[in-house]
């Protein structure tokens, strides 16, 4: 099941100078498995991941508008780099 979530209108920026730190503190959430409830495989359930996110998101998003994309966000870039928030994919973890 998925819900419809529309961003009808934006003024959210993640400004260049914050986007270093912002994937820092991205890539960090990543050590916290209790935050986690995408699921888990093994017999013990060794390996957990965010919903929609691949489990080694660290490894696999350079900066943190790769990890924003991942998650569903489209963004304008302005003349200083900054990202500027524009759309969301509608219904994240739609089933085909």
């Amino acid at each position: 099941m998925g819900y419809y979530i529309f961003l009808e209108q934006s003024t959210a920026v993640l400004p260049k100078g914050n986007q270093a730190e912002a994937y820092k503190r991205m890539c960090a959430l990543n050590d916290d498995d209790d935050a986690k409830n995408g699921g888990s495989f093994g017999p013990d359930g060794e390996e957990k991941w965010f919903s929609w996110m691949d489990a080694n998101y660290p490894d696999t998003c350079a900066d943190a508008r790769a990890i924003l994309t991942d998650l569903g966000f489209w963004f304008d870039e302005n003349e200083d780099g900054d990202l500027l928030f524009t759309e969301y994919d509608c219904k994240m973890g739609q089933e085909s």
